[in-house]
C-alpha cells in the first residue's frame, strides 16, 4: 500500500509547526468586570403585574379546572359548592414551581388543582414571584 505525499507533508507540519497561542494564553476577565460587562436589567414592576395576570388569566379560563370539579364531583356524589385559595409560586424563569391549594375534604380536587397549576405556560422570564387566587366551584355548572 502506498502513502500519499501530500497526506505525510500535512502530518509533518503539524508536528513542526507551532499551533496557534491557546485561550490559556489570553488575558482574562476577572469576574467582576464579566459581571459589569454583562448588561442586565431588572425587571420592571409592570413586567412582573402582567405575568402574573397572564398566569392567573391562564390558570382560571383553563379548562383544566373545570375537568378537575366535574372528576370530584364523580367521585364524591355529596361534594358540595366550595371556593378554594390557590397560590401559584413561579421562579424567575417563569415556570410554575409550586402550587399550594388545600382542600381537606377533596383532596383529590386539591391534586387535580395542582397538577393543572404546574401545567400552565411558560410566562417568560423576569422576577419570581407568587400569584394567589381564589377558585370557586358549584354543583349548577
Amino acid at each position: 500500500m502506498s502513502r500519499h505525499p501530500i497526506g505525510a507533508l500535512a502530518l509533518a507540519c503539524l508536528l513542526v509547526a507551532p499551533l496557534p497561542a491557546a485561550s490559556r494564553d489570553r488575558p482574562r476577565a476577572s469576574g467582576a468586570r464579566r459581571a459589569a460587562s454583562a448588561p442586565t436589567r431588572a425587571p420592571a414592576p409592570s413586567d412582573t403585574a402582567d405575568r402574573r395576570a397572564r398566569l392567573l388569566s391562564a390558570f382560571s379560563h383553563g379548562s383544566q379546572l373545570r375537568r378537575c370539579w366535574d372528576r370530584a364531583v364523580l367521585d364524591h356524589p355529596t361534594l358540595t359548592d366550595r371556593s378554594l385559595a390557590v397560590t401559584l409560586h413561579v421562579d424567575a424563569q417563569g415556570r410554575t414551581q409550586r402550587v399550594d391549594v388545600r382542600d381537606p375534604q377533596a383532596p383529590d380536587l386539591a391534586q387535580c388543582l395542582v397538577r393543572a397549576g404546574l401545567w400552565l405556560p411558560w410566562v417568560g422570564p423576569g422576577e419570581a414571584f407568587q400569584a394567589s387566587t381564589t377558585v370557586s366551584f358549584n354543583r349548577g355548572g
